[in-house]
């Protein structure tokens, strides 16, 4: 009985398979490591490795700029059961008007319910001790009423511009200007020059004061 001699084309495709087989082993393992020392580092862990740093110094006799607050806060006096009273440096406080009272009555007929008319105007001053004039209601109702007040307080409407909320005015043979803005149902009256300044503080009250006179009811 011969041996059957192997063929030259049967020893390559072996060796084919066997380095085949060996990748797929190398692979498998790789895979089965997951984070082990065969996978690719992606520095995430880097951060055990960081160096702990003293902490800076300023040199002897180098000061670092004061922080001082922008606004001032006014001390809240604690009072139980009830609201703090703040006032500004002059006395002044602000009273939220009181809101209308609910009358479910008329509810079902919305036409005799007129949620938007205007408050009365109230003359406040701001932080900066800066007069103004807040009324709540319906903005377009009291654009209309601003204007009414300046022409029955004397002034001359030269401007009016509802979408910059803007009334150019001659008052005494000077020009003013009276700008509006809103937070919410409530509009805020400033006074202005023509270039678009605040007036003196003495001035703008005096002003103010002649609209709140020459409001008109509804």
């Amino acid at each position: 009985m011969f041996p059957v001699p192997f063929s030259k084309d049967f020893n390559v495709t072996r060796r084919i398979v066997w380095r085949t087989s060996v990748a797929a082993l190398i692979l498998a393992s790789l895979t089965l490591t997951g984070c082990g020392r065969y996978a690719l580092n992606n520095s995430s862990l880097d951060y055990q490795k960081a160096a702990v740093l003293p902490p800076l110094n300023l040199p002897v006799g180098q000061e670092t700029r004061p922080i001082r607050p922008i606004y001032k806060v006014p001390d809240m006096p604690h009072i139980e059961g009830a609201a703090p009273m703040l006032t500004n440096a002059r006395h002044n406080q602000f009273v939220m008007p009181a809101p209308l009272p609910l009358d479910t009555s008329q509810i079902v007929n919305q036409k005799t319910v007129d949620v938007g008319t205007p408050s009365l105007p109230v003359l406040v001053v701001d932080g900066n001790g800066y007069p103004l004039l807040t009324i709540t209601g319906q903005s377009s109702r009291i654009w209309t009423m601003l204007q009414q007040a300046l022409t029955s307080a004397g002034a001359h409407i030269i401007r009016q511009d509802a979408a910059l909320e803007r009334i150019d005015v001659q008052w005494n043979n000077k020009p003013y200007m009276l700008r509006t803005s809103h937070a919410g149902a409530q509009t805020t009256v400033s006074v202005q020059t023509s270039k678009d300044v605040l007036v003196e503080t003495g001035q703008a009250q005096a002003i103010l004061n002649q609209l709140v006179q020459h409001w008109p009811n509804e």
